[in-house]
């Protein structure tokens, strides 16, 4: 008895641990599509227990002995027809519950490394949901209502299997830290503001260090005085101050859209100018069109974690989402993300060839090697 209960109690805290690892990427939002999936699926459980009536006719049928078979055959097939009578139910339930696991396992994926057991539980899903819809696509052909209830069924079945490996995909959700690279880094909030005004907001800053034998000319080829991470719809610059001692002091700029020169404190020193860092990224572009598209139209095609972006050029509004730092970055998310499309890159928001953002980015990695 002791042993029956201790296996009881390690059970269920298995099962409210399994519970709050979910949530943790299941949102509220989330939440409620399943409850509508849910409520889909049960309409269609609700309709398929109509078909008891048949079934208990003929239990009665085979219970007397009695050679009936056409009668048999008959109460079959009412029974079958209410079941294909489901199908719909069934479709847009398991379809929309599969779809909403998918995309909350799909952010974690995009934010952050995961295990390698979970991104095997996703493949199995994947096999499993494809394999399903296959099967819900033969029997909208099929006239024959034994083999399309059977069918049925079987979908079911496994667009079932592929929801349950999902939300163990879910549950078994891990993040692998990854531990930075970067030597010194310094994270300060710093100021954000015009001429007029002056706003506080928090901008991540990583400075890296300097070798105090390094001259500031050497400082303007390195090209390495601050990494920022901008603020949406604001720019920011960082200000370096050299002092004789060689040391670097980072202070804030109110100017927006212009990089100041370092000063020096010896006024004959020529000033050192600082180089303006080619901005290149990777994109998964999903869309074109010759005007501009709604965002209501635009979330039918993508519905995921990353920022959608807008590049007009030759009388083409093409829509992509993301930047990412490298073609496979983007080609990964591309794939996990299950939208039809292509990677392709940009320099300073011009487009160009994914060779000619390879080669920008490898010499750039040539000049700085400090640049992670």
């Amino acid at each position: 008895m002791r042993l029956l209960n201790w296996i009881l109690v390690v059970f269920l805290s298995f099962a409210v641990q399994m519970q709050a690892q979910q949530k943790s990427i299941i949102n509220s939002g989330d939440e409620r599509k399943i409850a509508v999936a849910d409520k889909k699926i049960a309409k269609g459980d609700a309709i398929v227990d109509k078909k008891e009536k048949y079934t208990r006719q003929i239990e009665a049928i085979d219970a007397e002995g009695k050679s009936r078979s056409g009668k048999v055959r008959r109460l079959q097939s009412k029974s079958n027809k209410i079941i294909v009578s489901s199908a719909s139910f069934y479709k847009e339930g398991y379809g929309k519950k599969y779809k909403t696991y998918k995309k909350a396992v799909n952010k974690g994926v995009s934010k952050n490394a995961l295990q390698q057991h979970t991104l095997d539980l996703m493949h199995k899903a994947g096999k499993d949901y494809k394999r399903g819809r296959k099967l819900r696509r033969k029997l909208n052909n099929l006239s024959d209502a034994n083999r399309a209830a059977a069918m049925l069924l079987e979908a079911n079945e496994v667009e079932a299997r592929a929801v349950e490996t999902l939300i163990k995909a879910a549950v078994n959700y891990k993040p692998i830290e990854i531990a930075s690279e970067s030597t010194t880094a310094l994270i300060q909030e710093s100021e954000v503001g015009s001429a007029d005004t002056l706003a506080m907001a928090p901008e991540p800053v990583i400075l890296k260090e300097v070798p105090p034998t390094l001259s500031m000319a050497g400082v303007a080829e390195m090209d390495s005085i601050a990494k920022l991470d901008a603020l949406p719809n604001m720019d920011s610059t960082m200000v370096l101050v050299a002092k004789p001692d060689s040391v670097l002091t980072p202070t804030d700029s109110i100017l927006p859209n212009k990089v100041t020169e370092p000063l020096l404190s010896d006024a004959t020193e020529p000033a050192a100018e600082t180089k303006e860092i080619a901005q290149v990224y990777f994109t998964v572009q999903f869309v074109a069109d010759r005007k501009a598209m709604a965002r209501e139209r635009l979330t039918q095609l993508y519905d995921g974690p990353f920022e959608v972006l807008e590049h007009v050029a030759d009388g083409w509004y093409r829509y992509s989402f993301g930047e990412f730092s490298s073609v496979n970055e983007a080609k990964v998310m591309k794939i996990r993300s299950g939208v039809h499309g292509f990677v392709v890159a940009y320099l300073n928001n011009i487009r160009i060839s994914i060779k000619e953002a390879n080669e920008i980015m490898k010499n750039q990695e040539v000049l700085n090697p400090t640049n992670f």
